[in-house]
């Protein structure tokens, strides 16, 4: 079992997901042996769920003794940002990680994050690096963080801008609680609560006042794609994204890395309606034109690549869908590829419930 302070708190806040739980559950207790427990805790938070999570919790922990695994049941759904928090809060290890309830830690990835935290003591966060995968978690994919090697740096914006939207991402970082522990303490995250980003304002804070990051260059998490919510795109990968953006110039990172990845997102924001105009995918979390334009209005202004690109975009019309295949073949631009770059972007895993 653990130390009364273990070196590590993997945290799985969770809802209603008992069969891709137990695949994360699997995922990384099967990764845990006799040595790693002493350094290891395992909590998970349930929100409430109305399925089976309860007994795959408790499957678990009879199947592996010997790791510490806590587990918390909300009497209510209390919402995604505070169940977050929450798990911040009562985690007892030196350094938190997050991890998504669909997302499934690859084999090798518990020992290399020790290795990681042992070989640079004096750090503050770490990230196991993300690819994404649609069907099987072992499926080759893209890295988000794109390193030729690992990496290990005190420079905030470099950090920043290598991760660009992937700051977003659950499951992208772990990072020493003491770092912002007076901030909890005096609950500075109160009104963080509803913007479906919690975890990256604390992120930030931890890059911004943290001691150094590193990074494994080879992916160690696989996360779900187009496995979203019924969340209002615009408001949340938008409005709450400029929000955050704003946040992480106000204390101190680069206002040219901040527009950089403010660009980016007009960018992934054409990949999402793409999906949902061309190819009629994840339509939950279209809202309507009216307000589309509106935030990305508020947000950006008269940018051309909205009138132009995007906007035209929004109107797309249906019975041109049938074609769209004939013409990427014409192009040279296999179906396959296409809906591979329109999977790009924020991706909903900030917003599991």
């Amino acid at each position: 079992m653990n130390p009364e302070t273990p070196l590590l708190s993997l945290c799985i806040p969770t809802y209603n997901r008992a069969v891709l739980l137990t695949q994360a559950l699997d995922a990384i207790l099967t990764q845990i042996g006799p040595e790693e427990a002493q350094q290891i805790e395992v909590l998970i938070l349930d929100n409430a769920s109305p399925d089976g999570t309860p007994a795959v919790i408790e499957e678990a922990a009879r199947r592996s003794p010997h790791v510490s695994l806590r587990r918390v049941r909300h009497a209510n759904n209390i919402g995604p940002d505070a169940n977050f928090l929450e798990a911040i809060c009562l985690a007892s290890g030196e350094f938190v990680y997050l991890i998504s309830d669909d997302d499934v830690l690859l084999p090798g990835g518990v020992r290399k994050l020790l290795e990681m935290i042992q070989r640079y003591p004096d750090f503050d966060a770490f990230s196991l690096n993300c690819q994404g995968f649609q069907f099987s978690p072992e499926e080759p994919g893209i890295p988000y963080l794109v390193l030729s090697e690992d990496l290990a740096t005190q420079d905030k914006d470099e950090v920043l801008q290598m991760a660009q939207t992937s700051i977003g991402f659950m499951s992208i970082m772990a990072f020493r609680k003491a770092r912002i522990a007076d901030r909890i303490a005096a609950e500075m995250y109160a009104d963080k609560i509803g913007t479906y980003f919690l975890q990256s304002y604390v992120f930030l804070d931890v890059l911004s006042g943290g001691n150094g990051f590193a990074a494994a260059a080879t992916p160690m998490i696989a996360q779900r794609a187009e496995n979203s919510t019924a969340l209002n795109y615009f408001q949340v990968f938008i409005t709450e994204i400029h929000a955050l953006m704003t946040y992480a110039q106000r204390i101190g990172f680069s206002r040219s890395v901040v527009r950089k990845i403010e660009a980016k997102n007009l960018t992934q924001t054409r990949h999402f309606i793409s999906r949902v105009m061309i190819y009629g995918r994840e339509r939950e979390m279209w809202s309507s034109r009216r307000d589309a334009i509106s935030r990305l209005f508020g947000v950006y202004g008269f940018h051309p690549y909205i009138w132009l690109v995007l906007v035209p975009l929004m109107f797309f019309p249906r019975p041109l869908r049938p074609l769209v295949p004939l013409v990427r073949r014409l192009l040279g631009r296999p179906e396959a590829a296409a809906e591979r770059a329109a999977r790009g972007g924020w991706g909903p895993d900030a917003t599991r419930p």
